[in-house]
């Protein structure tokens, strides 16, 4: 929801190349391009929200930056696009930033905080409060390849973890959490996760291979297991690595290089695991025996070669803290605790893998 900009806040100037037009203008006709995105202008007039900047577009809608012309209160407006299924997807992400909305104190839940929602020349509306940058911008700008502060990644650690006990009150997986959808304020002290487009509650969950960004993705979604909270617990350890390294903790190509990964870094798979997933057979053997996925540069067939790990090969401590990294004591102990948090949060086993509740009592997270 929020595009790469030259600075810290929304308040800065960005060059933008679209018309600005006269908000008395009525556009009478042509508001859609050919794929459904709705064609705004800025200084257009929507409802009761005037566009001041575009933020970005993804598949579902067009993000962009405006201004309550009764309140004189900074928005960002989420534009779904005209299309059916878009539709369903935005009334249903309505329905669900209602369930986990806390009007009294939204601020403490570290969800988004949807202000309105309405419907304009047929596209869908929702208005969000305003935020700075997203914490994948934050790493680009501030800690590409070496990351961010301890400290600061214990303060946003803290802050994800409040987030997903409020969300699993709620009981809704949110389901896509990663540096782009969680988002900073411009002090940069304070984090709130968006984009509830994907979320669902449990009973609604479907056996998918391709549920959450990759990277992000848990192996019980992978296996074509059932899956519940858990899942956004694996997201979040591999967003607190990331947001220390400024590296992926799992980079993996595929699913089944995914795999490999997990393995690598945390062992062999419980059996009582793989007796029950669904997609077994396109990762391992009748034996269980993981089948490493590689191109043949003479065939160019996709071979699928056994490789056994008995016990992890890869180390969280040497992802965290490479040979030329030194540390003084007190951040080595504190280090120590977010790799502990980290294995804990990316147990392979989700019915094992710590909960929000249990990840704030944590030692990483205590000052």
């Amino acid at each position: 929801m929020f595009s790469d900009s030259p600075d810290d806040g929304l308040e800065i100037s960005i060059v933008n190349n679209s018309t600005t037009i006269d908000p008395s203008i009525n556009l009478t006709d042509n508001w859609d391009d050919a794929d459904g995105y709705y064609k705004y202008k800025v200084g257009e007039i929507i409802n009761q929200y005037q566009v001041v900047l575009p933020i970005g577009s993804g598949v579902f809608s067009t993000v962009v930056s405006a201004k309550n012309i009764k309140t004189n209160e900074d928005v960002v407006i989420k534009i779904i696009r005209n299309r059916p299924s878009m539709n369903r997807s935005g009334v249903k992400e309505i329905d669900i930033l209602s369930k986990i909305s806390n009007n009294s104190n939204n601020q403490k839940t570290h969800c988004i905080q949807m202000k309105d929602s309405f419907t304009f020349r047929n596209h869908l509306c929702i208005v969000f409060e305003p935020m700075s940058m997203s914490l994948h911008q934050l790493i680009k700008k501030f800690g590409k390849n070496i990351g961010l502060s301890l400290n600061a990644v214990r303060v946003y650690a803290k802050q994800l973890f409040i987030a997903l006990k409020h969300i699993k009150n709620a009981k809704i997986i949110h389901a896509d959490i990663k540096p782009d959808n969680i988002v900073v304020n411009e002090s940069k002290n304070t984090i709130k996760i968006i984009d509830f487009g994907s979320a669902g509650e449990t009973h609604e969950s479907e056996i998918t291979p391709y549920l959450v960004s990759r990277f992000y993705r848990a192996p019980e979604i992978i296996l074509g297991n059932k899956y519940d909270y858990a899942i956004d617990v694996w997201s979040v350890g591999c967003c607190l690595a990331e947001l220390f390294t400024g590296k992926f903790l799992f980079p993996g190509r595929t699913n089944n290089d995914m795999i490999r990964l997990f393995i690598e870094y945390k062992g062999p798979f419980p059996r009582k695991m793989l007796k029950k997933s669904q997609f077994l057979a396109n990762h391992f053997n009748e034996n269980f025996v993981f089948l490493k996925q590689e191109h043949d540069p003479v065939s160019k067939n996709i071979q699928r070669i056994p490789y056994e790990v008995q016990k992890p090969v890869k180390d969280f401590m040497q992802f965290l803290m490479p040979k030329n990294l030194s540390l003084p004591e007190s951040d080595l102990k504190k280090l120590q605790q977010l790799k502990d948090l980290i294995e804990k949060c990316t147990i392979l086993d989700p019915e094992k893998r710590i909960t929000p509740s249990e990840a704030l009592n944590h030692d990483f997270l205590k000052p």
